[in-house]
């Protein structure tokens, strides 16, 4: 499952701790977007304003917490924009990592 495109960010920041699985974040700074791959035990924390994917891959099996200070809980903002088809998806991210194990 992946979102339908970035959220714009700009009214709050975003923290979470990953418990289980893995999930993929998609930052979108300035011209560049960075990709971070999260794993059990990871805490994230995008700040305010940042544009940002996420990733959940084909298979969910996520299990996070997530954090925010807001009275009406976490509300997202779309932009509608999709990822672009030419980023690697958190599956191909991590069948390139497995590989590269072997």
């Amino acid at each position: 499952m992946r979102s339908s495109g970035p959220s714009t960010g700009t009214s709050r920041r975003e923290i979470r701790l990953v418990l289980e699985g893995r999930c993929c974040f998609y930052l979108h700074i300035g011209p560049q977007v960075h990709v971070l791959v999260c794993e059990p035990g990871d805490l994230v924390s995008v700040p305010q304003g940042v544009r940002r994917t996420f990733d959940m891959g084909a298979v969910p099996g996520l299990c996070v917490i997530r954090l925010f200070r807001d009275d009406y809980g976490w509300r997202g903002e779309l932009t509608g924009e999709p990822l672009p088809d030419d980023f690697p998806r958190l599956d191909e991210l991590l069948e390139a990592a497995s590989e590269e194990t072997r």
